[in-house]
């Protein structure tokens, strides 16, 4: 099974007052922690820029960077833009954001092999009694998002309980948002 990865990485941050991107955490920023364990599990990546991107693409080493230039338009445009280059030559696409940083190889490993046991069912993180990202779409599911462009991930989530195969991921329930979530990193 090939498994392409595309990290989401185009926001503003504006509720943090800086680019989440380029936080420190453990010697790196939260866009290089994310693309280096990400890169440890997929055959390749993507990650999407929109906001800062020309600083933000300086943190990245080993993936293909993709502008997206309507990043104001949301998530779910940084999705879209992503998909149409990721899931060409991909069996699913795990998607991923950077500022979920407490999420560790081996949930991204774990995904994978749950993808590789069940090739038809999405493989969620579960966490806070929901189901997100990271999340593994297999290439149906993701031709099916391409073709809503205004669909986000989570909405399309919603629409797909019975599809999907979720795995406990707690560490997914912190995100870096605003500036008290600094102080937890």
């Amino acid at each position: 099974m090939i498994i392409h990865g595309l990290i989401l990485a185009a926001g503003e941050s504006s509720r943090l007052g800086q680019p989440k991107q380029l936080v420190q955490c453990q010697g790196l920023s939260l866009l290089q922690m994310t693309e280096n364990k990400v890169n440890q599990v997929v055959s390749r990546t993507w990650v999407v820029l929109g906001f800062q991107s020309t600083l933000c693409a300086k943190e990245i080493h080993a993936s293909e960077v993709i502008i997206n230039k309507d990043w104001q338009a949301g998530q779910s445009r940084s999705l879209h833009v992503g998909l149409k280059r990721a899931m060409a030559g991909a069996d699913a696409v795990l998607v991923a954001v950077c500022d979920q940083p407490r999420i560790g190889v081996p949930h991204y490993q774990q995904m994978v092999q749950q993808a590789q046991n069940h090739p038809d069912l999405i493989i969620a993180s579960a966490y806070q009694n929901t189901v997100g990202v990271p999340v593994i779409y297999p290439l149906a599911h993701c031709r099916a998002l391409f073709a809503n462009p205004e669909y986000s991930g989570a909405q399309y989530l919603r629409h797909q309980q019975s599809r999907i195969h979720p795995i406990p991921c707690e560490s997914g329930a912190f995100d870096v948002d605003c500036p008290r979530d600094l102080e937890s990193l």
